[in-house]
């Protein structure tokens, strides 16, 4: 699956209160999510998108452990467990009286695609943060525009040359000048120096 279907529903009872999980098929990720710490447990099922995190969260540091999380997300939840919420069980809870939030996905191929990963960690993050009464903001929603004026600076300069793998180096064009890199498409919202 390569698509995230739905939306991730509130719910009004916590679904790790009647959930059974054997420990020794999870991992947890203490992942640090701007200035949250979210315990993300993951299946092993789901040991290829869980070690993906570390692509885009820091993990917490040992005092933000033992400080505790904000939220809790269990990625690959006993199906049977969260079968009481519907066709498409991507949950979550506000346990106001812990100032925590809990979530859940269950353990189906159908949810494993990254998406279901990543999606509910930030909208656990955006749901504390807007509850602390500040805006969440992340990476999405940054415009960074280059100018020319930008590679003049010491710490930007190009070192050299690099190579590119032998895998990509026919499918990927390597430019070769600072003027080629500022031409290249460096995302949707790139826009070239006038």
């Amino acid at each position: 699956m390569n698509t995230r279907t739905g939306q991730f529903q509130r719910v009004a009872e916590n679904p790790l209160s009647t959930m059974h999980l054997n420990t020794s098929q999870f991992l947890c990720y203490p992942a640090r999510v701007g200035p949250l710490v979210i315990y993300i447990y993951f299946h092993q099922q789901f040991l290829d998108l869980g070690c993906s995190l570390a692509n885009l969260f820091d993990l917490a540091t040992d005092e933000q452990i033992t400080a505790g999380p904000d939220a809790v997300y269990v990625y690959g939840a006993p199906p049977e467990s969260l079968a009481p919420y519907g066709d498409l069980p991507t949950v979550f809870y506000d346990d106001e009286s812990e100032g925590l939030l809990v979530a859940a996905v269950p353990l189906e191929n159908r949810f494993g695609y990254f998406g279901y990963l990543k999606k509910m960690v930030l909208t656990l993050h955006n749901i504390v943060m807007m509850k602390r009464g500040r805006m969440p903001y992340h990476g999405a929603m940054v415009r960074i525009v280059l100018s020319a004026q930008d590679w003049a600076s010491p710490a930007t300069k190009p070192r050299g040359p690099r190579k590119l793998p032998r895998s990509c180096s026919a499918s990927l064009p390597r430019p070769t000048h600072r003027k080629d890199i500022m031409r290249s498409s460096i995302s949707p919202f790139w826009e070239p120096y006038q």
